[in-house]
């Protein structure tokens, strides 16, 4: 294994760790994808910190907050990376109210206020959001649902018009149905290709690229919660046999770490933990901010799929 990239995966372990101690109640899936967000920002998850993040959310927060939810591991991971929580946690607030003007209340809304506090958001751009969101249900009433708050949300700054948005999902959604079906998991990859402005075909196609690349390699990945992670993941533009390579590498050492034994996590989950790991490295090779923005929400939307 090459050695960055042995450095990830070793800080990814020492991350989780800490974060299963300060939240001992917690699932160990989301556990894993907050451990991502530290790796991926190269940081180290500080128990003090969190510790502190959680009692500031506790007395800011009401009892029936959805800062509460599924939300609070990963908005407490966020604000213990800020060099100021408490403003932080008021953008984060600021930010759900504006957001709360457009879409119900829910964990998924309240981890993209979390997420995009630093964003500057203005009511057009959630009205904006709100109305892809009725756009896309409008198409697919039956799997459109919370879970898509945040990828409008971030959609809703392209330049491109609504009708250009939906068309270029349409487009991956039918290429992506043809080989993983009609599922939730299918338009959620959809929304995450439409992040990019590449042609929905070449997005597609690097997207199976790196699937069957991965299969060559000795990998069986999943088409469930699993593909969110690979989608944002085709974004970055490198050799798939090559991120193959080191998507087992990362596999192969996560095998050897607790959790991920006999009776731990599933390989498939592994495997795309492997993926969580790898596609940080390269996002931040090539200085594709979005890319990696992208991986963290697709994940953090797989893993509460994945607990539901």
């Amino acid at each position: 294994m090459r050695a960055t990239l042995q450095n990830l995966c070793e800080q990814f372990i020492r991350n989780r760790d800490t974060l299963q101690s300060a939240f001992k109640w917690h699932s160990a899936y989301m556990a894993a994808v907050c451990a991502h967000l530290f790796a991926a920002a190269g940081k180290t998850a500080d128990a003090a910190a969190l510790a502190s993040c959680r009692n500031l959310i506790k007395n800011r927060s009401k009892w029936y907050s959805s800062f509460r939810g599924n939300v609070h591991m990963p908005l407490a991971c966020l604000l213990s990376m800020e060099a100021d929580p408490v403003a932080a946690f008021t953008r984060a607030e600021d930010t759900y109210r504006l957001f709360r003007a457009h879409f119900p209340m829910s964990d998924h809304l309240a981890l993209a206020a979390a997420l995009l506090q630093n964003a500057s958001y203005t009511t057009q751009d959630a009205a904006r959001a709100r109305a892809l969101w009725d756009l896309i249900r409008k198409e697919h009433p039956f799997l459109t649902g919370p879970e898509d708050t945040l990828l409008c949300l971030l959609l809703c700054r392209s330049k491109r018009d609504d009708l250009s948005i939906i068309r270029h999902m349409e487009s991956c959604y039918l290429h992506l149905k043809s080989r993983f079906g009609y599922a939730n998991w299918t338009q959620s990859v959809s929304h995450i290709l439409t992040l990019s402005d590449a042609a929905p075909e070449h997005q597609v196609r690097r997207l199976f690229d790196l699937y069957d690349s991965i299969s060559l390699a000795g990998g069986k990945y999943g088409k469930s919660y699993e593909l969110p992670a690979l989608a944002a993941f085709a974004s970055v533009d490198a050799d798939a046999r090559a991120v193959a390579m080191d998507v087992m590498d990362a596999d192969l050492f996560l095998s050897e770490q607790q959790g991920y034994g006999f009776f731990g996590l599933s390989k498939q989950t592994r495997l795309m933990h492997a993926i969580m790991i790898v596609s940080g490295e390269y996002a931040r090779q090539e200085g594709m901010d979005m890319a990696l923005l992208g991986s963290t929400l697709s994940l953090i939307i797989a893993q509460q799929q994945a607990a539901t």
